[in-house]
């Protein structure tokens, strides 16, 4: 739950008038699998549209656990945009971050090399 990032409303928004991907219209099988110059755009519009995941009856200690866990995935999307803009001591810095809130992470551990 802590990856949500926003409901309809916001994928609409997001999406905006982009035509779908269809057979006729393929578009991703042209595209480069990543544009460096679009992820971060894409990534920092993102994040401005996130919202919190609808919980439906769940307690307080459930909401705490996603909180935190979206808060320390936010503070990785900013490590994240640091490393794309070319600042190291930045990234050090968040990255640093996110590793001491989620030490046993195995995802941040793979974008860090901890685990390899």
């Amino acid at each position: 739950m802590a990856t949500y990032i926003t409901d309809r409303a916001g994928l609409e928004y997001y999406a905006a008038h982009a035509p779908p991907v269809t057979v006729d219209r393929p578009r991703i099988e042209y595209a480069n699998w990543l544009r460096r110059e679009e992820f971060p755009q894409m990534l920092s519009h993102l994040m401005e549209i996130a919202v919190s995941p609808p919980l439906v009856d769940a307690d307080d200690a459930f909401r705490a656990q996603v909180a935190n866990q979206s808060a320390i995935l936010q503070m990785f999307y900013h490590a994240s945009l640091d490393a794309y803009s070319g600042d190291r001591q930045s990234w050090s810095r968040s990255i640093g971050k996110v590793t001491l809130a989620d030490p046993l992470n195995p995802y941040y551990d793979w974008f860090t090399g901890i685990g390899e």
